[in-house]
């Protein structure tokens, strides 16, 4: 059974949604961060000194090693978002992680069914280290299709990703089926209604 995430800066949602929202702010209005930012695709935390200075101001100093290399991950996701990248489509519901995301992307036609779900079962194999130098080229394919990515969650999910990855796969894959195929009602469980009797 996971451990659940203690109190403080790694487990708090509203933190890392607060350090996306001053990413996507940055990057708006400041060019020569945005390209410093994006200079650390891929790249762990340690070996992207010139990230230093932007985002310094906005982690606290006792955060984690995991939560430093989430919040950098994700930092140079946002900067290297494409500039012609469409506003998500406004039948889309808000992803609720990168399985719905990639879902979307998907039903867009943007990707195909069955390369998106190859790339979320080799994720659910991998270390988080590994996936943040794969998510660079997905998160471009994403929102180019006009797919929306809640980066404050997916900050959450690499955070926890080496300790709680079944979990956290488990869900991007739920959720990924659901935004596929988002018209589908499911059908609800009904008792067995054979009483051994013809009619």
């Amino acid at each position: 059974m996971p451990t659940p995430p203690p109190p403080g800066e790694t487990s708090s949602r509203d933190a890392n949604q607060a350090f996306t929202a001053n990413v996507e702010r940055l990057c708006r209005h400041d060019k020569r961060a945005r390209a410093d930012l994006r200079r650390g695709l891929g790249r762990r935390y340690e070996q992207s000194h010139g990230m230093h200075r932007h985002l310094v101001p906005f982690m606290s100093e006792h955060a984690s090693s995991s939560t430093r290399h989430a919040r950098y991950t994700v930092a140079a996701l946002i900067a290297d978002t494409p500039a012609d990248a469409p506003a998500p489509s406004e039948g889309d519901a808000t992803p609720t992680n990168l399985g719905a995301s990639l879902g979307q992307a998907v039903r867009h036609g943007a990707m195909k069914p069955n390369s998106a779900e190859a790339t979320l079962h080799l994720f659910t194999r991998q270390h988080s280290a590994t996936i943040a130098r794969s998510l660079p080229a997905l998160a471009r394919q994403i929102r180019r299709s006009g797919a929306a990515i809640d980066w404050g969650r997916l900050v959450d999910d690499l955070t926890w990703w080496d300790r709680d990855r079944d979990r956290i796969a488990t869900r991007w894959l739920d959720h990924y089926y659901r935004a596929v195929q988002p018209h589908d009602d499911p059908q609800p469980d009904t008792p067995d209604t054979d009483t051994g009797s013809d009619q």
